[in-house]
């Protein structure tokens, strides 16, 4: 029966499509990142619209206007004009009322405007071309932050899981010393006192491990946010095992990416403090049309004689300042003025940046290193203490200070081996994003 049901909860789980993911290290998480995070499909779909308003822009440069008005009108009262009777022989001095026009008008026509000098439109298209660069740049920049991010979640359940490792063997530990002092205390060899801070050491490991599970849990919700991994599908990380020993630091580069995204804002702000100046220039159009007018007596719409007409011309146009365009100029003057300000303090962190990470790196190596010599030597410590208080050398109080040195050394080493692997990751993605 038991069976039966484990294998209806397995068809069950596969039938609704859960799905299990388990990283082994950060360069899979990243890559699946890639297709599932929806910032950068986003990211994707803003820059494939940014090209699209680049390429429908180049139309703006010639500005073409087209029009096909036609209309069809019944006069019902035609106009009266007043003549002189004694034109028709009628007596002087009097005036005979005469209608004029035709009752039915039909007109169609079409027109064409091409500018022909247009400052403003060629500065459009400009603007369009390098706002697609800055949106590609960005989305870049989101990458690498995202990219950033999953290294710093990444690494973070690797660190819980190894404390969670450790606190596990340490809780074990500390058991043993507590069923050792138990011993002692039935036999009359220590107090209650110290059973009792034995006990209090083995449920402060018990805290501590209920504490990193809920941490490790935190951790994968992350992780999932980032991946945009629904909550009811499972996610492991399970690294494998690297050899810090063999790693050398990488050649640190200096990113140019926020750099040309700099200068990439300073092109777009001083091409909009020319276009709101280019206001202020004239502009020439040509322009050309013809149209058909039948008149007719009688309701007839479309039959008649039709009657042509064709022009060609040139237009100048001046716009006059007003308040709100001399206030464009002085506002995209001051934009391109901060914008030019926003490379220059790119240019001077650039290179500091670079020395961070490396500083980063070697300030992890180093500490590696020490905290693991630490590490066992306090384990050791601890050892040979535990060793001297089973043979009743030792007092209940030394042994739990030396193991809680270990413990506090043992994390230590787990945290600075994973801040290495952490700082070696962040040297990758920003030589990466050079």
């Amino acid at each position: 029966m038991k069976k039966a049901i484990v294998f209806l909860v397995v068809l069950l789980s596969a039938s609704l499509g859960f799905a299990q993911h388990t990283f082994r290290n950060l360069e899979e998480v990243i890559a699946f990142s890639e297709s599932s995070n929806l910032d950068l499909v986003i990211a994707n779909i803003r820059s494939t619209q940014a090209k699209k308003l680049e390429s429908t822009s180049k139309l703006g440069i010639v500005d073409p206007v087209i029009s096909l008005p036609g209309s069809f009108t019944h006069n019902t009262n035609l106009p009266v004009t007043l003549l002189p009777a004694e034109i028709f022989g009628g007596e002087p001095g009097t005036n005979v009322e005469l209608r004029t026009g035709v009752p039915f008008t039909t007109n169609f026509s079409q027109t064409l405007d091409l500018k022909l000098v247009n400052p403003g439109g060629w500065l459009d298209y400009k603007l369009a071309r390098i706002s697609s660069d800055i949106t590609t740049a960005n989305g870049e920049l989101s990458r690498k932050m995202l990219h950033e991010n999953l290294a710093d979640t990444y690494y973070t359940i690797v660190s819980l899981n190894k404390q969670l490792a450790s606190t596990q063997e340490n809780l074990t530990s500390a058991d043993s010393v507590y069923r050792v002092t138990r011993n002692k205390y039935t036999s009359g060899q220590v107090s209650q006192q110290d059973l009792n801070n034995a006990e209090v050491n083995r449920l402060n490991t018990e805290k501590s491990r209920q504490q990193i599970g809920y941490l490790l849990e935190d951790a994968y919700l992350t992780l999932k946010l980032l991946c945009n991994i629904p909550e009811g599908e499972s996610v492991t990380v399970d690294e494998l095992p690297t050899d810090l020993t063999q790693q050398t630091l990488p050649a640190v580069e200096i990113s140019q990416l926020t750099l040309r995204t700099e200068l990439l804002n300073q092109e777009y702000a001083l091409k909009s403090y020319q276009r709101s100046k280019s206001t202020l220039l004239p502009s020439l159009s040509g322009y050309a049309g013809n149209s058909f007018q039948l008149n007719n007596q009688e309701f007839q719409p479309f039959t008649g004689d039709w009657i042509n007409s064709n022009y060609v011309g040139l237009r100048l146009n001046f716009n006059l300042p007003t308040s709100n365009s001399l206030a464009s100029v002085q506002r995209t003057k001051f934009e391109y003025e901060i914008a030019s300000k926003e490379v220059e303090k790119v240019e001077m962190t650039a290179s500091i940046e670079a020395q961070r990470l490396r500083n980063g790196y070697d300030e992890a190596f180093d500490e590696l290193e020490l905290a693991a010599r630490i590490r066992d030597l306090n384990a050791d410590s601890y050892r040979k203490n535990l060793n001297l208080y089973q043979a009743g050398l030792l007092g209940v109080e030394t042994l739990l200070n030396s193991y809680e040195a270990m413990v506090n050394a043992t994390y230590a080493a787990n945290s600075a081996e994973i801040a290495l692997q952490l700082a070696h990751a962040k040297i990758l993605i920003n030589n990466e994003f050079d």
